[in-house]
């Protein structure tokens, strides 16, 4: 998402793309979803009375208390008078009525009970300790369209795909976005971004992240920009929701578009928040960043995207962006605003 925009004199007669870039990036991202779905685990399931099911991995259980850590909300506590019943994906090292027994659990038809080996027990004559959190792979698969028409009859389709992998104190995001759009029916919009960054988490606030990018976009003439950058970051607070984050990178910069050829360093600086509410069912998120070149011709870039989504269950969700792209040059402003409805799936 780093330089939308910033050259786009370069493109100003649009075409339609050609078969085979088309097919490129169709099956490159067909390759990334796929990759994405076969990577989805199974996972231990806890129901509760009023009607939730929190999808995750359960890390702790005393009779009194259940702890699992969740992808959506983190590490929750759950009171067992609250429980119907719970499912595990894989054996562990359960007591059960204080016999040690390897064995998978599965759910009861009665109330406060889960079945193992066969026999149905009380969730309360139960215990685990406390063990390690397992990798973390996550991720999900977008579409979303422009929602704003005008007389130009502008249109615009995306498709995306995220993965986020955590593993002991490295913690890795990347995402692929396919970009396509129309002017009056002709396709003035062809756009290519991947975008990887793997974060190292010194201690609860502190971390350094790196940061690479690439995107290109073009009909017939294709330009290129990419980034890499490596710097501090601070949580002001969060884990692994309601999260603020601040980073700040020395950056390298290359930008390829027509008969401009440019390499340019740069300092950014950047702003990532979450948080959630209504029981975890609705998200606010912000992702900005601003990058100062050390080339005269620009003086910053700006790459915004605020949003809210809502998740109907543990997999599905809907949400609305704004994305603001801003390059402000000596003798002029460049600026590009969106608004985007967006379904999702999780996995």
């Amino acid at each position: 998402m780093w330089y939308k925009g910033s050259l786009g004199s370069a493109n100003n007669i649009r075409h339609f793309p050609t078969r085979g870039h088309m097919f490129t990036k169709a099956k490159f991202f067909t390759t990334i979803a796929l990759l994405g779905l076969a990577d989805t685990l199974a996972a231990d399931v806890v129901y509760t009375s009023n009607g939730d099911k929190f999808v995750g991995h359960i890390i702790e259980l005393d009779g009194q208390l259940l702890k699992i850590d969740t992808p959506v909300a983190g590490m929750l506590t759950i009171e067992t008078k609250w429980i119907t019943s719970f499912t595990t994906d894989q054996a562990a090292n359960w007591e059960i009525q204080d016999v040690p027994t390897e064995t998978k659990i599965e759910t009861a038809t009665e109330n406060g009970y889960v079945t193992a080996n066969q026999q149905a027990l009380p969730i309360t004559s139960l215990r685990l300790k406390s063990r390690a959190l397992p990798d973390k792979i996550s991720g999900n698969i977008e579409a979303g369209w422009d929602v704003e028409r005008d007389n130009d009859r502008k249109r615009e389709l995306r498709l995306k795909a995220e993965l986020h992998y955590q593993f002991n104190q490295w913690r890795h995001e990347g995402n692929a976005e396919i970009k396509q759009g129309e002017l009056q029916g002709i396709a003035n919009e062809d756009v290519l971004e991947i975008n990887y960054t793997p974060d190292y988490l010194i201690n609860s606030h502190w971390l350094v992240t790196v940061d690479t990018s690439y995107r290109e976009e073009g009909i017939d003439t294709v330009s290129t920009y990419s980034h890499a950058g490596i710097g501090p970051g601070y949580r002001f607070w969060g884990d692994a929701k309601d999260q603020l984050d601040f980073t700040l990178s020395g950056d390298k910069i290359w930008i390829k578009s027509g008969s401009i050829n440019l390499q340019m360093n740069a300092i950014a600086a950047g702003i990532d928040y979450q948080q959630f509410f209504l029981n975890e069912r609705l998200e606010s998120y912000i992702d900005y960043r601003i990058t100062y070149p050390d080339w005269s011709g620009i003086d910053y870039i700006v790459n915004s995207t605020l949003g809210l989504r809502y998740s109907f269950t543990h997999y599905v969700y809907l949400s609305v962006k704004y994305d603001i792209n801003k390059t402000r040059y000596l003798l002029g402003t460049l600026q590009d605003r969106e608004t985007n409805f967006v379904l999702g799936v999780k996995f």
